[in-house]
């Protein structure tokens, strides 16, 4: 009988896996990044919005909503950085989506969650943390502790600088 798949099973990866609990706090606004599987349970007890990241093979993430989550964003896009027939690859209206939800929610904890919590939400919440926590705040805490993807990383900083003044 073969065991189910478990991230934890591989080598480096109970480090990643425990990092992804923690919160991040910026001097302007947090951040925690999850997977799927973690934010099925109850996990942030602060008000906090949630940026659910699913890829276009998933439906919509089950989400645990307690008393403290404030609203959900469900986004569709696969971890890929090159186009690829039957996926979707983060563009600029992801971009714009993310960061009218966020701006529509200040003050709150921002919690990112996609299928394993290493890549998406991570490259989500290093660019927006870069963004609402100054330019010494860029995003370094999320890239020793996960693997942002690169495109989604650019992308959404490419959004965030054209509408600076």
């Amino acid at each position: 009988m073969t065991e189910p798949f478990n991230l934890d099973n591989i080598p480096g990866m109970a480090g990643i896996i425990a990092a992804t609990r923690d919160i991040y706090r910026g001097p302007q606004r947090s951040f925690q990044v999850l997977s799927r599987a973690e934010v099925r349970n109850p996990f942030a007890f602060e008000p906090h919005i949630l940026i659910s990241i699913h890829g276009s093979d998933q439906n919509d993430a089950p989400v645990c909503r307690n008393e403290h989550c404030r609203e959900v964003l469900h986004i569709c896009f696969d971890d890929i950085r090159y186009d690829m027939t039957g996926c979707e690859r983060f563009h600029q209206r992801h971009a714009k989506q993310i960061v009218e939800f966020v701006e529509a929610h200040p003050d709150t904890l921002i919690v990112v969650q996609c299928q394993a919590g290493i890549s998406r939400s991570a490259a989500v919440a290093a660019e927006l943390s870069l963004w609402l926590n100054g330019e010494e705040h860029d995003g370094g805490w999320f890239t020793r502790h996960f693997a942002p993807n690169p495109w989604v990383r650019q992308e959404l900083r490419i959004y965030i600088n054209r509408r600076r003044p």
